[in-house]
């Protein structure tokens, strides 16, 4: 009698320690998934551009080139997101800040951001850069960030067949900006994503065949 109650408990004690076993690997489950579903938003970027694009039926809908040579650059206002791109291939997902007013640029000085296919122009040290917000704080020191990459905005080259000049990707001095609608026309990064965004580009053989497509 003692010999079957003692293979009953060692049965009991058995089964407790493998349901706590599973309880603990099932606490596990929510963070994997947690992590899996990240990555699962992060794949809405497209990865690998597509083989062919019909040039004129993009150009009428304002969507991208899908451009797989060399460099290339698309930024989506709508979604804050700048994506770079090598020979077809996603290098880098950014998160950026657009004109403070929505839709394309119609005027200069209308806090807008132009829409079009373009390519960098140069780029060129803004350390020294300041910039009136017209809020009352006067001139801001850094607020270009390190490193200003001019865009070519020429008529030809904008849906709205209007010419811009000042228009580039640019840093900040105010980091909790990224994400919102709140620049005079530029395209904001944070500044460590543009020194790796500048490091990329710096790779260019010829910064002029960088093409960047701003849509809506």
């Amino acid at each position: 009698m003692k010999k079957t109650f003692s293979i009953i408990s060692l049965g009991i004690i058995l089964l407790f320690a493998g349901a706590v076993s599973s309880c603990k690997a099932k606490t596990a489950d929510p963070v994997s998934q947690q992590q899996a579903g990240s990555e699962a938003d992060s794949s809405a970027v497209i990865a690998s551009l597509p083989d062919s694009t019909d040039l004129e039926l993009a150009w009428a809908n304002r969507q991208p080139r899908n451009i797989k040579r060399g460099y290339y650059i698309t930024i989506f206002k709508s979604k804050f997101q700048l994506n770079l791109y090598r020979d077809g291939k996603l290098l880098h997902s950014f998160p950026v800040a657009v004109g403070k007013n929505p839709g394309d640029k119609k005027k200069a000085g209308d806090y807008t951001t132009p829409e079009g296919w373009y390519n960098v122009k140069n780029i060129k040290p803004s350390s020294g850069w300041s910039f009136d917000f017209q809020d009352g704080k006067g001139p801001i020191p850094g607020a270009y960030g390190p490193w200003f990459i001019s865009l070519n905005t020429t008529r030809a080259q904008n849906f709205s067949k209007e010419g811009w000049t000042g228009i580039g990707i640019h840093g900040t001095h105010d980091p909790a900006s990224i994400g919102t609608m709140v620049t005079a026309g530029c395209i904001r990064l944070d500044n460590a994503n543009l020194q790796i965004l500048k490091k990329e580009l710096d790779q260019a053989p010829d910064l002029s065949q960088v093409q960047v497509d701003i849509l809506p």
